[in-house]
């Protein structure tokens, strides 16, 4: 056995509780070998602290065990307060700051336009404002299905290097699902 993620007293009454089965056998552990054996299987983080704190040095079996129990319950206390800061400061964040724009950002290239309208004008450069990238989630539904990244078709007989068509355009353009 070993403490794993349950609490050390947890652990220690169920090696106990074990070593109880084994009375009056060869294999049950006087007080000395039950301490040694808990001492080794507990985890590390509380062995460590248990070096520190000098715990070690505690020859008494039961004021041995309420000693660890207490470095333990510190432990898990530290270990609580802090997932309880990183949440609260996670869904702080997420709340003070509200998507108000895309999170993917158009790429805008300008490209010049030389057709005639009519005899007396020409038209002005126009700007083509091109899809934003693909991400992560889009990118692997298209290798699923086979699609071309630069059209951004599922399915796709083509690949991107041979495309016929453009790049999306971002008018009107849905992400990938």
């Amino acid at each position: 056995m070993m403490q794993g993620n349950q609490s050390f007293w947890t652990f220690a009454v169920a090696l106990q509780a074990k070593n109880s089965l084994l009375t009056n056998t060869p294999s049950y552990l006087q007080k000395d070998k039950l301490h040694h054996q808990i001492e080794a299987r507990i985890d590390t983080k509380l062995a460590k602290k248990c070096d520190t704190e000098k715990s070690n040095k505690i020859t008494d079996f039961k004021k041995w065990m309420a000693d660890v129990r207490h470095l333990d319950d510190g432990i898990r206390s530290d270990h609580l307060e802090l997932e309880l800061a990183m949440k609260n400061s996670r869904d702080s964040n997420c709340r003070n700051n509200p998507v108000n724009e895309p999170s993917r950002h158009t790429n805008t290239t300008t490209t010049p336009s030389s057709a005639v309208i009519n005899s007396n004008t020409t038209a002005m450069s126009s700007s083509v404002c091109y899809a934003p990238h693909l991400t992560e989630l889009e990118c692997q539904l298209l290798a699923d299905d086979e699609g071309c990244f630069k059209c951004c078709k599922p399915f796709a007989d083509h690949r991107s290097k041979d495309c016929p068509n453009n790049f999306p355009n971002s008018v009107g353009y849905q992400p990938l699902t």
